[in-house]
């Protein structure tokens, strides 16, 4: 989501709220760690870790790679005979 979008995010939530971040940038994740205190908040190992023991995610969309796949004719509904 962000460095600071994750920051601001830590600041606002109940500190009785957990938040599992993981970045692509070891640096990145000290730091935040370093600058919050780390209450309330884990690193996780990676992408797959946030995913499977999150109860909501919020990720850049502009980092989210979509894959359009044309419908096959096959699955295109049939007129009634």
């Amino acid at each position: 989501m962000g460095y600071r979008m994750a920051l601001n995010l830590r600041k606002k939530i109940p500190a009785s709220d957990h938040l599992l971040i993981q970045d692509v940038n070891p640096t990145a994740l000290k730091d935040f760690m370093q600058e919050t205190g780390g209450h309330g908040t884990r690193i996780a190992k990676d992408a797959r870790q946030v995913a499977e023991e999150s109860v909501s995610l919020v990720a850049p969309l502009s980092l989210v790679h979509f894959h359009i796949v044309p419908r096959p004719s096959c699955w295109a509904k049939q007129p009634d005979e």
